[in-house]
């Protein structure tokens, strides 16, 4: 099935590969003389490498290396850098070497010079993106993105800004912030359509769709998939069109499970035979995952079957433990025990044997709920005790995966600070005097302002003083001239007789502690404050000022200090004070308050007092 299981065969392929390349590349040795002839060769040693991928993984990175050795990186243009670059790390992922590819992935970003390959950096810090979002390290992603943002100069790889922000939508997204990431998608669309790149809108449109259907504004979501699908059906985009017609099948499972089975069907209609690929196989997944909810057994049944013979013999090890933990779950619900724990277990296996243990806890636990529902709790607990383990296991791998991203991450961000650091002390050192000379002049030209200012400030105030002096002068005179002491007795006049015919000792009592203590230049003046004052109840203080003067006890307040205020506006000294400032010295707690107050009592406003 897999020519990787044979050594003999990978090494009699891999060096006839290499005697190949050797063959195709006479006249490599010396590039520099015939770039063009080496581009073409370059392109036919890069197509047959792509071509053993899939077979031959370390065919394609022998081929690729060859290059590398005749020439040499740097002889490479960006675009073929590239190519090698992302072959080879296409190629260990293939090698089930996920680490060596990510690690590879990073030395190449960041042995590229500062100021050069633009395009390598952008591709690699893509692919690194893509990688740590296909682990869940969204954060780590997120960071590789903005990196990658920097080197995208004005219209600059348009179509590698596309996938910048594609990616980066799918990954918000997963991150929970839809509208940052309807914004990034909708940057992408934005540039397609101006370059006019209408094929490669559709997953740009899926991935739209997808947002807005998370937002809950399925009018918009069914818009996008179906202008996703009629770009696939016009452009002949069979892996597009099933993913749109899969989509459409999850978003209408819920609530139209009939017109979810059409689409299902739809997608699963695309790719009758080969080529396979992982869009038929989810688009059958769900269809059986549908028949199951809808408890057609034997249709999910069916379906289930049909994804693990595919996916065992296209070594899909996602659509292995899918597919049999489906029909663990069919055979559970047909009451076919024995058959659901035989099937869990070897699922089980198979997923322990890849080192698969998150796929693996997931199987264990549908094993441990069967053997509860058997009722053998001895093989539960044990199945239990199992599970535990792994979790353990699983948590300290996660810790160990955090804390090297960690390290990883300072140092990459040690080694800039360090590359800023060089870069700004020769920088310092090199515009030194130019630096003390443009200080100097600042310094010099701030004071000159600065003097300006205060000799100008200076003059306003002395201008304003002298008007100040000269009005002072002329409202004395005016002031002088009204007999201020009359005006006073008139407006006193305006105010009821306090102290007339005051019989009540009570009253008298209230009477002498406002004319000799003034508590209502309190603004915050209370009853309390004067019953606790004068030792009397807040009843009794109520009623005697109702009897006596026929006012409650806040307009009875306001007569003494609008008696004050008056008194305040008739004074020459206090003719340039605002009546704001009058107020408050009668113990009005705001302006509104006091011209309230005036008017009610003394029937005009206070502007007429002066």
């Amino acid at each position: 099935m897999n020519k990787l299981k044979n050594p003999v065969s990978v090494f009699l392929i891999s060096l006839f590969s290499t005697i190949c390349l050797m063959a195709f590349l006479p006249a490599c040795t010396n590039s520099n003389k015939n770039n063009n002839n080496f581009s073409v060769q370059f392109s036919l040693i890069h197509g047959k490498a792509n071509k053993q991928l899939a077979s031959n993984p370390i065919g394609a990175i022998l081929l690729m290396d060859s290059v590398v050795q005749v020439v040499s990186m740097e002889a490479l243009a960006d675009t073929q850098m590239v190519d090698y670059i992302l072959l080879k790390a296409d190629a260990l992922l293939k090698l089930d070497k996920v680490d060596t590819a990510y690690s590879f992935m990073l030395r190449m970003k960041q042995e590229m010079p500062t100021k050069k390959r633009a395009l390598v950096k952008i591709q690699v810090g893509l692919w690194l993106a893509q990688q740590l979002m296909d682990k869940g390290n969204y954060f780590m992603a997120r960071k590789q993105l903005e990196e990658t943002y920097l080197f995208f100069e004005k219209d600059s790889f348009p179509h590698q800004k596309v996938n910048a922000l594609n990616i980066d939508g799918t990954l918000l997204a997963y991150m929970g912030d839809y509208l940052a990431a309807q914004k990034k998608l909708m940057e992408a669309a934005k540039i397609l359509e101006v370059l006019g790149e209408t094929k490669d809108l559709g997953p740009v449109y899926i991935n739209l769709a997808g947002n807005f259907q998370s937002l809950k504004d399925n009018k918009l979501a069914l818009l996008y998939y179906r202008k996703a699908i009629q770009i696939a059906k016009e452009y002949h985009d069979s892996i597009n069109y099933s993913v749109a017609l899969n989509n459409l099948g999850i978003f209408f499972a819920p609530t139209q499970p009939d017109s979810a089975e059409y689409y299902f069907t739809k997608a699963r209609n695309l790719f009758p035979l080969k080529p396979w690929s992982t869009e038929a196989l989810s688009a059958r997944f769900h269809l059986a995952g549908l028949f199951y909810d809808k408890k057609q057994y034997r249709k999910s049944l069916d379906l289930y079957n049909e994804v693990l013979s595919i996916s065992k013999q296209y070594s899909i090890k996602n659509g292995i433990y899918r597919a049999m933990s489906g029909i663990g779950n069919v055979y559970e619900a047909l009451n076919m025990d024995t058959e659901a724990i035989k099937i869990f277990r070897e699922a089980t296996k198979l997923a322990a044997t890849a080192g698969e243990t998150p796929v693996r806890i997931q199987l264990l636990e549908a094993e441990e709920y069967m053997y509860n529902k058997a009722a053998d709790f001895k093989e539960a607990y044990a199945v239990q005790k199992e599970i535990r383990t792994l979790r353990d296991s699983l948590f300290a791998m996660d810790k160990q995966i955090a804390v090297h991203d960690l390290e990883l991450a300072y140092n990459n961000e040690k080694a800039e600070r360090l590359n800023e650091s060089l870069s700004a002390n020769m920088l310092l050192i090199k515009n030194q005097l130019r630096a003390n000379k443009v200080i100097l002049g600042i310094v010099l030209f701030a004071l000159l302002v600065l003097g300006f200012l205060l000799f100008r400030i200076y003059n306003l105030y002395k201008q304003r003083d002298e008007a100040y002096n000269r009005l002072f002068e002329k409202y004395r005179a005016e002031i002088d001239s009204k007999e201020p002491e009359k005006a006073i007795i008139q407006i006193e006049n305006l105010l009821p007789d306090l102290k007339a015919k005051v019989t009540d000792i009570n009253y008298q009592l209230v009477i002498e502690h406002f004319e000799s203590k003034k508590p209502y230049l309190n603004s915050n003046l209370k009853y309390d404050d004067v019953a606790l004052r004068l030792r009397l109840s807040h009843k009794v203080i109520s009623k005697t000022i109702i009897d006596n003067t026929g006012m409650n006890f806040k307009t009875f307040v306001n007569s003494y200090r609008i008696k004050e205020a008056l008194r305040l506006l008739a004074e020459p000294e206090l003719r340039n004070y605002k009546i704001e400032v009058i107020a408050k010295e009668a113990g009005f707690g705001s302006k509104a308050n006091f011209y309230a107050a005036f008017i009610q009592i003394t029937g005009s406003k206070p502007s007429e007092y002066r």
